[in-house]
C-alpha cells in the first residue's frame, strides 16, 4: 500500500519534504532553497511521481520554471511515459524563461532517456550529471543566485 509523507524538511532546513511510494520505490521531493530536489528510488512507480508534482503545484511549492535537480543514481524502474506526458500537461514548463533541469545518473544509459524527456518537456534544458557538484553548478549558477537576491 502506497505511503504518504507531507513534511517540514528539519529543525533548521526550512525545506519542505513531499514523498510518496512503497518499501519497493519511492519519489521524494525536497522543497526550499533555489532549486527542487527529487530523488527517485528503486522501483519508483510513475503515479508517486505524478502526486508529488501534483500537491507541490497545488500548494504554490513549485510553478513552471522551478529549477530541478532529478536524482536518479538509486532508480532500478522503469520510466513511466504516461506519468511524465500527464505532468507535461500539468502547466506549461519552462514558459517565459530558460528552467534548467539537471539529472544526476549513476551510468550513460539515463542520457538517451533524457533526451527523450527533453522532447517531452521542450521549453526547458535538459543535461545530465555524474557529478552533484557539477550538476549543482550548471543548475544554480553563482550569478543567478546573486541576481535573484537582488530582487
Amino acid at each position: 500500500m502506497p505511503r504518504r509523507f507531507f513534511a517540514p524538511g528539519g529543525a533548521n532546513s526550512g525545506s519542505i519534504i513531499i514523498s510518496h511510494g512503497t518499501e519497493d520505490g519511492r519519489v521524494t521531493f525536497t522543497i526550499g532553497g533555489p532549486y527542487l530536489h527529487i530523488l527517485a528510488e528503486g522501483e519508483a512507480q510513475g503515479e508517486s511521481l505524478v502526486r508529488c508534482v501534483r500537491e507541490a503545484l497545488d500548494a504554490g511549492l513549485i510553478h513552471k520554471n522551478t529549477r530541478s535537480l532529478i536524482d536518479l543514481t538509486l532508480f532500478t524502474g522503469s520510466i513511466d511515459w504516461k506519468a511524465l506526458g500527464a505532468i507535461r500537461d500539468m502547466v506549461p514548463w519552462g514558459e517565459g524563461r530558460e528552467t534548467r533541469v539537471a539529472y544526476l545518473v549513476r551510468n550513460s544509459r539515463f542520457a538517451a532517456i533524457v533526451r527523450v524527456v527533453e522532447v517531452l518537456f521542450g521549453g526547458m534544458r535538459h543535461r545530465t550529471f555524474a557529478s552533484r557538484e557539477k550538476a549543482l553548478a550548471w543548475l544554480v549558477p553563482e550569478d543567478a543566485i546573486e541576481v535573484e537576491a537582488q530582487g
